[in-house]
């Protein structure tokens, strides 16, 4: 559930630590490549602390590169970091909805937050009862009871706009111990708005089952970007894991599908209780971009092309 906020010089070091993660995935084959050439752009040493670069660095066995060409090295990786450095994250609009009824609305036991990363409400129906907490300005956490559930904690997280090339847009877990005398599903909705149109999502999670429980979880896109308080209509468009029953449970399921508008994300998770005491489940699932944006795609690539090619011919005019 956690979620980068880098912004502004104070948190260089901060973003710097992003790109080697991502420096590992997307350029060690240039490290490589350019390395065999016998041209150093870069060395870890060097580059994790700027006060130490030196005047004169050593490049393959047969020549050097001046200050000078560092600094052109070091410019190029500079804008690959602010291109790669995950983007401080808007105000959210999110709505978290619990209830045993399967929607936040008529009767039956639910209680539902809603909130615009600044301030939230709640509603509450039959005998629910407890706490809903906004956490930061993308986060929606609820300790309390609904029904029959005893809500240890369960939390929705958005990270919408979704400013990084792949990772997590969105983010349901839930620790919830069943105490009926029947059985009973219980279902969690978390819905937010305004991500950027995007290309391939990944679901993804696992958890633990207390004996004789099932759990299926679903998410969906809309380019309606309204607010949902209904699991998603099936089948899901992003798709469906589950459901499990055995424990520990986990899976992903991908989808290669695009949104060009802005849209809305929906998660649901329908846990099924036997009638007992004390059953407790809990999970994580999350939603992923899995695909980068072909605009940071064609600037990374271009980035790269010019730098090697810029070092290249002025090396091998010395």
């Amino acid at each position: 559930m956690n979620s980068a906020r880098f912004s502004g010089p104070a948190n260089f070091a901060k973003a710097f630590l992003e790109f080697r993660k991502l420096r590992k995935r997307y350029l060690k084959p240039i490290d490589y490549l350019i390395e065999s050439k016998g041209y150093l752009l870069w060395s870890p040493n060097c580059i994790e602390d700027a006060a130490h670069i030196p005047e004169v660095n050593r490049i393959g066995g047969n020549g050097y590169m001046t200050k000078r060409y560092s600094t052109l090295a070091l410019l190029a990786l500079g804008i690959m970091v602010l291109a790669f450095t995950p983007q401080a994250y808007a105000a959210a609009t999110m709505d978290l909805c619990l209830t045993d009824t399967g929607t936040c609305s008529g009767g039956g036991d639910w209680v539902n937050f809603t909130s615009d990363g600044t301030t939230i409400s709640g509603t509450a129906s039959g005998t629910a009862s407890g706490t809903g907490t906004l956490l930061g300005n993308n986060e929606i956490s609820f300790t309390g009871t609904v029904g029959n559930a005893n809500v240890t904690v369960d939390a929705g997280t958005t990270n919408a706009p979704g400013g990084t090339p792949t990772g997590q847009l969105s983010d349901l877990s839930y620790n919830d111990k069943y105490t009926g005398t029947s059985a009973e599903t219980f279902t969690l909705i978390w819905s937010s708005l305004n991500f950027s149109p995007k290309s391939g999502f990944s679901l993804n999670g696992g958890g633990s089952l207390a004996a004789g429980s099932t759990v299926t979880t679903d998410a969906c896109f809309s380019t309606a970007n309204t607010l949902a308080t209904s699991p998603c209509p099936l089948p899901a468009n992003i798709g469906t894991l589950g459901p499990f029953s055995s424990t520990p449970y986990s899976g992903t399921v991908t989808t290669g599908a695009t949104v060009s508008s802005t849209f809305e994300i929906t998660q649901d998770v329908k846990l099924t209780f036997p009638a007992g005491t004390a059953l407790q489940d809990t999970g994580d699932f999350s939603i992923d971009s899995s695909v980068p944006e072909p605009a940071t795609v064609s600037l990374l690539g271009g980035i790269l092309l010019l730098t090697v090619g810029v070092i290249r011919r002025r090396v091998q005019r010395t």
